[in-house]
């Protein structure tokens, strides 16, 4: 198994799989802003159990066929323009952006298949 730091990939289509404590994702989760939160909302998480600890997952395609694609309704920076969103939050109003920026943890395992 390959453990990646990013999004690398040839293909057009990437999935991705983010793996991390569940006190580490909480943690995490603290950090981001408003608008980080609500992309982590309607991409989805899960919780779960491995070897005894507590996890959570969090899964998804970027590129052609982008989880973030479809992403709608948030309440985040209505009313900002582009210029204003980025020197709130330091980055694009892009769902993709957002969770580009989000600071992750330490113990999280990554893995990202081709499609």
């Amino acid at each position: 198994m390959k453990i990646r730091n990013g999004f690398v990939s040839n293909s057009s289509t990437s999935s991705f799989v983010l793996i991390m404590s569940k006190a580490s994702f909480e943690e995490s989760f603290a950090k981001m802003d408003d608008y980080q939160k609500e992309v982590i909302d309607q991409l989805g998480y899960s919780e779960d159990k491995f070897l005894g600890n507590d996890i959570v997952v969090v899964s998804g395609c970027n590129g052609n066929r982008s989880s973030f694609e479809y992403m709608e309704g948030f309440k985040t920076g209505i009313g900002m323009n582009e210029t204003e969103f980025y020197e709130t939050f330091g980055y694009d109003q892009y769902p993709e952006e957002a969770f580009d920026a989000i600071e992750w943890p330490e113990d999280m395992i990554l893995e990202t298949v081709d499609c």
